[in-house]
């Protein structure tokens, strides 16, 4: 668990965490029926689920994430914790994603507004919303859910939360990463890449200093005046987190459009390159 927990999450090694997690699952299932041992496995049950279902919406298997959340659900009901079962919330909401974005606000609102919940949970229930939001095009109510998680991660005071084995990382310096990628969702490109002037991105682990690099690069290769910057910005979450960002849909799309107007330049070379080490670029 310690390895899953310090080391294969938050570098986003999916490969490493296919290996162990079944081992863990295992594992886990068994010591639940323990009573001495029943709460700490049952937490360890939920930090796996989300572990699995992370892996499983990066890798473009979405609808497993569900199946993550419902087991996650599971998990906490039987601890019968309101701080569980606010996390859970917000994990229904989280592995709805792209599959629903109606749906998946409806859930974000009940995560955010949960009776007995953290601030971590419902923050993130409010950063989930507000991207639901953005993904059907609406501006205002995505910056009313923002200015709410931003609210919060005042309240904690922290830039990054421990809490829950740092399965939401919420705080003020996710909180500014979720500003770019909802920017980025909206088309506000010049904003989000304004945004990502004041993020206190080295708090972050590995994972989400990749996924800063990746909404950052995303907003700047929309202006060609900005395009080198932001092959230059993925490269780097590339280097950082070389499977999470081969694995995005988002980057890979932004780079096959490129590609096709690539010349023989600086500039071209590097977004071939680029193209090349995620698996768009021809081998030859």
């Amino acid at each position: 668990m310690e390895l899953l927990v310090t080391t294969l999450r938050p570098q986003a090694d999916f490969v490493q965490q296919g290996v162990i997690l079944p081992g863990l699952l295992h594992d886990l299932l068994i010591y639940a029926a323990d009573d001495a041992h029943r709460r700490d496995s049952l937490i360890g049950l939920i930090t796996v689920y989300q572990s699995a279902g992370n892996m499983a919406a990066w890798l473009g298997a979405r609808h497993l994430g569900l199946v993550a959340a419902e087991r996650i659900q599971a998990a906490a009901e039987a601890l019968d914790d309101p701080e569980w079962l606010g996390l859970a919330a917000w994990a229904r909401a989280r592995f709805m994603s792209s599959l629903s974005r109606p749906r998946q606000y409806q859930l974000a609102v009940a995560a955010a507004d949960a009776s007995g919940a953290r601030l971590e949970s419902r923050g993130m229930g409010h950063l989930t919303a507000s991207l639901a939001a953005a993904g059907q095009g609406d501006a205002a109510t995505a910056e009313t859910h923002l200015s709410e998680a931003e609210g919060m991660a005042e309240r904690l005071g922290m830039s990054v939360s421990p809490w829950g084995s740092a399965m939401l990382n919420f705080g003020r310096a996710n909180v500014a990463i979720w500003r770019i990628s909802i920017g980025v969702e909206l088309g506000h490109v010049g904003r989000a890449a304004a945004a990502a002037k004041g993020v206190d991105w080295q708090v972050l682990p590995t994972s989400r200093q990749g996924a800063y690099r990746m909404d950052l690069g995303r907003a700047l290769i929309q202006d060609k005046r900005t395009r080198h910057q932001g092959v230059q910005a993925i490269l780097k979450a590339e280097k950082l987190t070389p499977q999470q960002v081969r694995s995005n849909p988002f980057v890979r799309d932004a780079v096959a459009g490129m590609l096709v107007s690539a010349r023989r330049n600086a500039g071209g070379r590097d977004v071939r390159r680029l193209a090349y080490q995620i698996g768009v670029a021809p081998t030859r």
